[in-house]
């Protein structure tokens, strides 16, 4: 390629299924093979859909989401795009499902007093449907090659609020974070 190889995105849109990507970024060759890059990229999509490499995405369903990575990396023909991903994450997800939970989270999102006119004509789409029902997840990470270091987690939903920091490995979608879950929030801002 002209430039010693050397290619300037300024602005790349790509649709893969049913998922938006927008690209900026500087590709150049790297050193002892592969192609180097560095820049940010933007997705929006469903949120099931974008995780679904990950093991995790076991664990949502639906919900909309807006993410944007900033950083840099080496993309090589034999080996994964996030094993060399260096540089930060930031993730919005709203109106989605987290399958576990059960009847507890039922019972504390009947507890709610948020919706109550939907309550009342019983139509809370949170108290009908698989596992728990959030409004609003959001993510902050910084990524370290194939770690996903959690700083901040916020998830609301109407069964309780949710608020953890921790880490999730690219490579096998395992999970560690610690949480504080703080249920009944409406029966709290009435006391």
């Amino acid at each position: 390629l002209p430039g010693k190889g050397m290619v300037d995105l300024r602005r790349l849109t790509a649709e893969i299924l049913g998922q938006r990507l927008a690209l900026s970024a500087t590709l150049s060759p790297a050193p002892h093979g592969g192609l180097s890059w560095q820049g940010f990229a933007s997705i929006e999509g469903e949120f099931s859909q974008v995780i679904q490499r990950l093991d995790a995405s076991k664990l949502f369903k639906g919900g909309t989401v807006h993410a944007l990575i900033s950083g840099k990396g080496l993309l090589l023909p034999d080996k994964p795009w996030w094993q060399h991903l260096q540089g930060r994450l930031r993730l919005r997800a709203d109106d989605g499902r987290v399958l576990e939970g059960g009847t507890m989270t039922k019972l504390l999102a009947a507890s709610s007093l948020a919706d109550l006119l939907h309550y009342l004509t019983l139509s809370r789409k949170d108290l009908s449907g698989p596992g728990m029902l959030y409004k609003h997840l959001q993510l902050e990470a910084s990524l370290d090659g194939g770690v996903a270091h959690i700083r901040r987690l916020a998830m609301r939903a109407s069964a309780m609020d949710i608020a953890g920091r921790g880490t999730l490995r690219l490579d096998n979608g395992d999970i560690d974070l610690m949480t504080v879950v703080r249920p009944l929030q409406n029966l709290d801002a009435i006391l």
